[in-house]
């Protein structure tokens, strides 16, 4: 609880947020290739 109330914070008032969007592109994509190929060969 102190990292997330007061810790982290301070480390990160003066620094640019994270770019990850093309990382959560990317992760999207597995996701659904692997969805896909679980839909298609039926084990849930």
């Amino acid at each position: 609880m102190y990292f997330v109330k007061i810790l982290g914070p301070k480390l990160m008032e003066n620094r640019k947020p994270f770019q990850i969007k093309n990382l959560l592109k990317a992760y999207n994509i597995i996701q659904i290739v692997g969805n896909a190929y679980l839909f298609y060969r039926g084990k849930w």
